[in-house]
């Protein structure tokens, strides 16, 4: 089956740690879990410290109203993340 990912990459903001980023992602994990075509999502942090955030859907269209909402609807949530982000298909 195919997937299409969304990768989005940053470092905390000054004082704050990777940690502190998961822990105020409950309100996006609830949302991506109500979200139609969500698969997964993972986060991992590098050895520099930088936060890799992937999330899986199972089309384009999903991936970009799931982003979409992400930026819009959970614009205030304070992990919305204002980085690098890239989608790419993979099967």
């Amino acid at each position: 089956m195919a997937q299409v990912l969304e990768i989005t990459t940053l470092r905390p903001a000054p004082g704050l740690t990777p940690e502190d980023f998961v822990t105020a992602n409950a309100d996006i994990d609830d949302y991506l879990r109500r979200q139609p075509g969500f698969q997964w999502r993972r986060i991992t942090v590098r050895d520099d410290g930088t936060v890799v955030d992937i999330v899986a859907y199972d089309s384009m269209a999903h991936a970009r109203a799931g982003a979409g909402g992400i930026t819009g609807e959970m614009g205030d949530s304070p992990s919305t993340p204002r980085s690098t982000t890239r989608a790419s298909t993979g099967s």
